[in-house]
């Protein structure tokens, strides 16, 4: 059991899956806070539009 858990923790192969999430954690994040900028701009020129 011991031998096991040294392994496990030796083992370096799972930082890739947790660098490789971190990654598409970011973008997710970079992309969600473009779209909702680019959501408030059309808001605001549709707001802008409308009162003409």
């Amino acid at each position: 059991m011991i031998d096991t858990l040294r392994r496990f923790l030796a083992d370096e192969s799972g930082a890739t899956v947790f660098e490789y999430t971190l990654g598409a954690a970011l973008i997710v994040l970079v992309v969600f806070g473009a779209a909702t900028m680019l959501g408030k701009d059309n808001n605001t020129s549709l707001v802008v539009v409308a009162k003409y």
